[in-house]
């Protein structure tokens, strides 16, 4: 009886609230001087073209572009040996030279596997960025990192959701 009571109260108290919130509607802000406006715009406008012209980082992304053959070593715990597996990998500059899109092509646990990844450098976090995509999965693997000490590749951390635990 006590749980059913108190259903019907936050009932109650929410339709209340939300009865209140539709009789008292917020105030309309006042529309910005048109000078401002423009100022606004204006500024906006460069933000926007600033951090869509690619720089020295989307300069380093070409070091990626280019037929490679690829040996892969996947571990499945710590201490563990290696899976070991072979393939290709293509990348080519896309989309003005803002991102290298790569194409892989060779096996993962002894099956075919074909798999696809997008790299750039974001202007506007001031990291690279990366998403991966392949046949050992429906999900999407998304990456984030820096340029790594010596300046010859990518530090990235990555997450995607794990198949067995959900």
């Amino acid at each position: 009886m006590a749980k059913r009571f108190l259903g019907f109260l936050i009932t109650g108290l929410t339709a209340a609230t939300l009865v209140m919130a539709a009789d008292n509607p917020k105030p309309k802000p006042k529309p910005m001087p048109a000078a401002k406006a423009a100022t606004d715009e204006k500024a906006a406008m460069e933000a926007m073209m600033k951090a869509a012209t690619p720089g020295e980082n989307h300069k380093k992304l070409e070091a990626f572009v280019g037929t490679f053959d690829v040996k892969v070593k996947m571990w499945e715990k710590p201490g563990a040996a290696p899976q070991e597996s072979a393939g290709t990998s293509e990348g080519k500059m896309v989309l003005g030279g803002r991102y290298v899109h790569e194409d892989f092509q060779g096996t993962f646990m002894g099956q075919p596997f074909t798999g696809m990844g997008m790299t750039g450098y974001d202007n506007v976090q001031n990291k690279f960025v990366s998403t991966w995509a392949d046949t050992m999965s429906t999900g999407i693997m998304t990456s984030t990192g820096k340029a790594n000490a010596s300046g010859n590749g990518m530090d990235m951390s990555a997450s995607m959701a794990d198949p067995v635990t959900g």
